[in-house]
């Protein structure tokens, strides 16, 4: 799904059981990387819990900022 931020359009991936008290685990990746890079981890668990991972800014389908950013 796109999800607008601040100007900003960020890829993420949100699957999996959002019934009952359990918690939604944020897969978070690394750099120069994107959502993608967890596919076969949140597939495994989606059953289970809520699977969410963005793809950060500038990163897989995100967009980057116009303004500009650094390390």
């Amino acid at each position: 799904m796109l999800a607008p931020v601040r100007g900003i359009t960020f890829q993420v991936s949100d699957e999996g059981h959002r019934e009952g008290d359990r918690p939604a685990l944020i897969f978070l990746h690394y750099f120069g990387g994107s959502g993608w890079a967890w596919s076969t981890i949140t597939r495994a668990l989606q059953g289970e819990y809520r699977c969410i991972a963005p793809d950060l800014r500038g990163f897989g389908a995100s967009q980057a900022s116009p303004s500009g950013y650094s390390i």
